[in-house]
Order: C-alpha cells, then sequence, then structure tokens
C-alpha cells in the first residue's frame, strides 16, 4: 500500500505542474474572462482591435452587446461567411452591427437575440446570413454551448423549441488537467518569451484608430479584414484553397441526409416572432467559389445544400422577406476574382455579393 501511495505522490508535482502551466499561460483564454470583455469594451470606445486570437467569439459577442449603451438599429447574423460585410456594402443601413461568428447556426441566432432580450434590446432590423449547414442536425457544431443560457431564455418564446443541456462547455473548462493543452500552452511560451512574468494580465491585443494593418483587425462596426497574406491572395493561390476545400469534405455539411424538420421550424417561428415585434428581417445567401459550386452541383452527396437554398427562398416568399445573395456566384457576378477560398469572399468583394434576389 506504500509502495502505491509512493508512485501516486511522485505524479502529484508533475500533475500540479500542468494544472498551474495550462491556468496561467491558457493560451485559449479559457479561464480569463476578462479577455473578450476587454476587446468589446475597445471597440465601443471607438477603437478597432488588432492582434485577437483564440478566443471564445460567442463570450465576446456577449460582452459586446451587455456593454453597449445602444441598441443598433441593424444586426447582422452569421457565420464567418458575413463577417466581412459591411455597412458601407449594405449601402448604410444606419445604428449597424456584424456579430458573425465562425461556424455560427440556428443556435445561435437564438443565442445573440437572446442576449439582446436579457439587456432589454431588440434591434428593427435583423440581417440573417442563411448557411445550408443550419438545417443540418448532423453539422457537428457545439460551440454555440458558450450561450446556452441565453439560447434556452430566448427559446423560451418559440412554441417548438425543446431545452438545450449545457454539456460542451463544462469539457471545455477541464482543459486546466489536459496534456495536449499543456503542450499548447509550452509551445504558446516558447513562441512568446518576452510575456513569461505578464502573461496573466497582458491581454494581448490593442486598440487603433488606423482602418488597415497587416494583422486581422476587428472595427468598431463588428466586422472583421485579414491580415494581409490572406487579403492579398493572387487568384491561383485562392483557386488552390477552393480545390483543397472540397477535398477535405465541405464544411458542416458532410452526414447531411435530409433538412432538420426541427430546425426549418424554429428558424420559421423565429422570423415569425422578429416580424410580429415589428422587426424587419432580411436574409443573405453567401456565394460560393465558382470552382466549389460546381462540385456541389456535380455531387449528389451534396444535394441538400441546395434543397437548403430553396427552403429558405421559399420562407422569404411566405413571409414576405427580401433576400440578397445566392449560393451561385453567377447570380452575384462574382467570380474566382472575389474569393479568398472555396467559401469565403473578400471584403471588397462583399457588394457585389449583396444584392437583391428575391
Amino acid at each position: 500500500m506504500k509502495k502505491f501511495l509512493r508512485k501516486i505522490l511522485m505524479f502529484v508535482p508533475i500533475i500540479f505542474v500542468i494544472i498551474v502551466v495550462n491556468v496561467i499561460v491558457d493560451p485559449a483564454h479559457i479561464y480569463k474572462k476578462s479577455y473578450e470583455e476587454e476587446a468589446a469594451k475597445l471597440l465601443l470606445s471607438g477603437q478597432n482591435v488588432v492582434g485577437m486570437t483564440n478566443y471564445d467569439e460567442r463570450i465576446f459577442q456577449e460582452e459586446f452587446i451587455r456593454n453597449e449603451p445602444i441598441c443598433p438599429d441593424t444586426i447582422l447574423l452569421g457565420s464567418s461567411r458575413i463577417m466581412t460585410l459591411t455597412d458601407e456594402a449594405m449601402k448604410n443601413m444606419g445604428g449597424y452591427r456584424n456579430h458573425g461568428i465562425s461556424g455560427a447556426g440556428i443556435f445561435d441566432y437564438l443565442g445573440i437575440l437572446g442576449i439582446y432580450e436579457s439587456c432589454n434590446k431588440l434591434p428593427m432590423k435583423v440581417v440573417l446570413g442563411l448557411d445550408p449547414w443550419i438545417l443540418n442536425e448532423n453539422n457537428g457544431e457545439t460551440r454555440y454551448q458558450s450561450i446556452v443560457k441565453y439560447i434556452n431564455d430566448f427559446g423560451e418564446i418559440l412554441p417548438d423549441f425543446t431545452k438545450l443541456e449545457a454539456n460542451a462547455l463544462s469539457e471545455k473548462r477541464m482543459q486546466f488537467i489536459s496534456v495536449p493543452y499543456f503542450q499548447s500552452s509550452v509551445e504558446f511560451l516558447l513562441k512568446n518569451p518576452d510575456r513569461i512574468w505578464d502573461l496573466y494580465d497582458n491581454i494581448g491585443f490593442y486598440g487603433t484608430k488606423e482602418r488597415l494593418v497587416d494583422e486581422t483587425i476587428r472595427y468598431i462596426d463588428g466586422s472583421i479584414e485579414y491580415q494581409l497574406e490572406e487579403r492579398e491572395k493572387s487568384v491561383e493561390q485562392a483557386n488552390k484553397c477552393a480545390k483543397d476545400y472540397v477535398k477535405g469534405g465541405i464544411y458542416q455539411s458532410e452526414g447531411y441526409n435530409s433538412l432538420s424538420e426541427k430546425y426549418c421550424v424554429l428558424l420559421e417561428e423565429l422570423v415569425e416572432y422578429l416580424q410580429e415585434e415589428g422587426r424587419e428581417v432580411l436574409f443573405y445567401l453567401p456565394p460560393y467559389h465558382p470552382y466549389v459550386y460546381q462540385y456541389l452541383v456535380n455531387n449528389v452527396k451534396y444535394k441538400n445544400i441546395f434543397e437548403a437554398e430553396k427552403f429558405f427562398i421559399s420562407l422569404s416568399e411566405k413571409r414576405n422577406i427580401d433576400v440578397y445573395g445566392a449560393y451561385n456566384p453567377e447570380e452575384t457576378e462574382c467570380t474566382e476574382r472575389d474569393f479568398l477560398d472555396g467559401m469565403h469572399l473578400k471584403r471588397t468583394s462583399m457588394k457585389k455579393a449583396w444584392r437583391k434576389s428575391q
């Protein structure tokens, strides 16, 4: 028994080191709650934010909304494919906020609106960026768990919403004893040796009044511009990215066996609620790169991507909603020169995509 205890005790210092390093270094900012809040406050002070990395985009949106003194007139909800859509591209809708977040789905819409509702705010105009995967129950997305409380609170308004269980967030918090996370922490330290002594307080980003820098920048309206090497890609580089994109499987569209009846109902009930509250709803369908679009057309495996688009258009007709954009880039006159990769447009090309189609 004593030998067993001695063996156990031998591992205690190792476990202690792993925990301390993971919590203090925290490369993904899981435990630094101030990270997203400080970034949001910088934006709201009138400064653009440069250098944000490995953060929880949904918590950032929560802080952005909670700290905003007034409710914007227009908000955008959607995935990274809507992040570069600007007020200028939309012809100055006024009082505009872009709440695009990576991999967004139907639950993220509910969550962001739930945050607004919790602050007794509800924008007058809501633009929904409608990616095909939002109707795919097998899309594998769980990052919405960060704002699951708001999702459940807002979901109570909708007749057919079923309360979500909060489980993924607890798994995320358990990273403090994760060996892979420890490896990431050590790698971060090796790459940033000058930050060893002030890691816990150093937020790692900064505010600027400049409109364009070499790094990824988030503007005061919430929209982003990618880093210099990304936005200056050649057509050849973007085309290669598009071809690599389809090789890895279509994002969140694998196992897309059918449109989710549950998600279709939730989307329609969400639209109905907003309209009954006197809010205007607009749909935006982000185009795919021409090579990717043709690949999808020729592959029956992805037929439900187009079934989803048909559903969105049908819903727009039923609820009298204006539709902008289209999955087919030709309908918006977007060419391969307008893309960064298989599914993201250049910021400068968003004006072309924001074209009324319905």
